[in-house]
Parts: structure tokens; C-alpha cells; sequence
């Protein structure tokens, strides 16, 4: 199971604005479960959590949903075998120096980016 959270925006006609770098990533035809929580003064929702510790009712919740056998796989083999005997060939032509500057440069902006909402949201705060 994969999560994704995100904050969004009911967009025109009541549809739910999902980023493009969420849906992107989702196989066509996969199945999913939404949460929606609910940050406006606005809390009119059909299944409405009562209880001061959101997170954990949540994370309760979840963990007491069955799981799909569907989603589970097998063990096919030992750990270490399938890592020393990858099915692939690795790219000759990968820089892991290069790769690791450009990972510098994007974590740099995702910090540059938390600063600046953290400050806008403080700026808001104060109003």
C-alpha cells in the first residue's frame, strides 16, 4: 500500500483537485480509498470523526480494514539472493556524482519551499 497526503482544494462543480504528480504516479484502473479531512469551517461530511485524537482514530481505523490477498505476495526466495543476482544490468552511463549534485539542488528548493509556506502560514496566523 502506498500513501499520498497532500493539501487540495474542492475545485469547480465539487471536484476534488488531485496534483497531477499524485495522479501521475497511480497505475490506471487502481483502486484507492480517500480521506478527507475537513481544515474550513465547514465540517459537513458523511462519516464524520468524533474524537479528539483524529490521527489515531484514523490510523485505527485503517489498521482494523482487512487486507486484500489480492495485494499480498509471496516470498519467492531469500533476500540476499535476489539482491546479489539483480535481473538487470545496471547503467553504465549513470553519474552517481552528477545524480547526487542534482539530488543536492532539489532538496536545497523542497527546503527553500517549507520555509517559505511555514512563513506564509505564520504571516497568516498573525493577521
Amino acid at each position: 500500500m502506498q500513501a499520498y497526503e497532500f493539501s487540495t482544494k474542492i475545485g469547480p462543480g465539487g471536484k476534488l483537485v488531485i496534483p497531477a504528480t499524485h495522479t501521475n504516479a497511480l497505475p490506471g484502473g487502481e483502486s484507492v480509498r480517500v480521506i478527507i479531512l475537513v481544515t474550513g469551517s465547514d465540517t459537513s461530511v458523511s462519516h464524520e470523526i468524533q474524537t479528539p485524537d483524529l490521527f489515531a482514530q484514523m490510523v485505527a481505523e485503517i489498521q482494523s480494514t482487512p487486507q486484500n490477498p489480492a495485494h499480498r505476495q509471496p516470498a519467492s526466495g531469500l533476500l540476499a539472493e535476489h539482491l546479489a543476482n539483480v535481473p538487470y544490468e545496471f547503467d553504465p552511463l549513470f553519474d552517481e556524482s552528477l545524480w547526487n549534485q542534482k539530488w543536492d539542488r532539489v532538496e536545497e528548493e523542497m527546503e527553500a519551499i517549507e520555509i517559505a509556506d511555514e512563513l506564509a502560514e505564520m504571516r497568516i496566523q498573525d493577521r
